[in-house]
């Protein structure tokens, strides 16, 4: 399982959600110019964002990009009862 943190800027208006093993951002917040309004993106690719919405506070959106990537990441696999061979689909 992959290991994130979270990195604020100097500023404190920005903060970055990144992958401990190899530093790559997969989510940001940004405090909307002078408002108390937080921003919450997902970074899939250099390419590719996908905006969670509008946050009152910098926590709720922090969770939001750390739920997002917590069920990204989980796979039926994961769950023991599928390795049990009863129902296994393969035959």
């Amino acid at each position: 399982m992959k290991k994130y943190t979270w990195k604020t800027s100097e500023m404190s208006q920005c903060s970055y959600y990144y992958n401990e093993q190899n530093g790559r951002i997969v989510g940001q917040i940004n405090k909307l110019g002078h408002t108390s309004v937080w921003l919450a993106k997902i970074i899939k690719t250099s390419n590719e964002e996908n905006f969670l919405g509008q946050y009152i506070e910098d926590i709720y959106a922090k969770k939001a990009i750390e739920n997002f990537w917590e069920i990204d990441e989980k796979t039926l696999l994961e769950h023991s009862y599928l390795q049990d061979k009863k129902y296994s689909t393969n035959k």
